[in-house]
């Protein structure tokens, strides 16, 4: 064999190596990311099926225990004879006014100004009839009554012992008898339905006065007239002893009201 022929030879077995490894040295010799790379231009988060979600930026009160929808969790149903329970929409400071005619549809809260006028109501008096009218409006019977305690009455002795405990206007029962209420144990789930039966959103503060045990704090705005001073509030998400005594605010400061029913 001449040197052409063997060169020729040696060519041809080379090529054919090439063939048989399948090596492909066209365009499409690119190379590959790895199985574990993003897709060009992907946000990390995309590619990451367990990453944290971002926090929802609700401030202060957390979300109902019913879900997207609201309302207190299902708990033990209210039995019969039971009576209502429920926070007010409206917000008042520690000097509690109203202004009123008798007619309980038409009261109008006082923020501010005197109480010099014939029709104004101050106090623990004025917060009855936010009950009541809340109540009222609400197509609620019965007499309601703030859970406020003042330097001579504690909130305890402002209302009597329900055979059935009270309830919220949704039916679940919060307290089973004023006893459970005396001995420092708090609602058997949170305490945030309105007189309509809503849930309710934003502040989820409320004036009180008021320890764990019904007895007066020591802080009461000056029996609720006053906006100076401090006044002590309960959160109302809590179902310890924090949903009547939670902390002190300032009198300044507005907060809602609790109405039992007293009958």
């Amino acid at each position: 064999m001449d040197k052409s022929a063997h060169w020729a030879l040696v060519a041809a077995v080379f090529a054919a190596s090439i063939i048989g490894c399948g090596l492909n040295t066209g365009p499409s010799d690119e190379i590959v990311a790895g199985e574990g790379a993003l897709p060009e231009n992907v946000p990390a988060s995309e590619g990451e099926p367990n990453a944290p979600s971002e926090p929802s930026g609700t401030e202060n009160t957390p979300p109902p225990p019913g879900g997207e929808t609201g309302g207190p969790a299902p708990t033990t149903p209210a039995p019969p004879g039971s009576k209502i329970v429920f926070v007010t929409t409206a917000r008042v400071n520690g000097s509690i006014k109203v202004e009123s005619d008798g007619g309980l549809l038409d009261i109008k809260i006082i923020l501010g100004g005197g109480d010099d006028e014939e029709d104004v109501k101050t106090g623990r008096e004025a917060a009855d009839i936010i009950c009541q009218s809340e109540a009222k409006k609400a197509k609620l019977t019965g007499t309601y009554l703030a859970w406020l305690s003042t330097s001579g009455e504690d909130a305890i002795k402002r209302i009597p012992d329900s055979a059935g405990g009270w309830a919220l206007p949704t039916g679940q029962l919060i307290f089973p008898n004023r006893t459970h209420i005396a001995a420092g144990k708090g609602p058997l789930t949170p305490l945030m339905v309105h007189a309509n039966g809503t849930w309710l959103i934003g502040s989820s503060d409320a004036w009180t006065a008021t320890s764990e045990t019904g007895v007066v704090a020591s802080s009461t705005c000056n029996s609720w007239k006053s906006k100076n001073g401090m006044g002590v509030s309960g959160a109302l998400y809590y179902t310890d002893k924090k949903w009547t005594n939670n902390a002190s605010d300032w009198c300044s400061s507005e907060r809602r009201l609790i109405c039992f029913q007293k009958d």
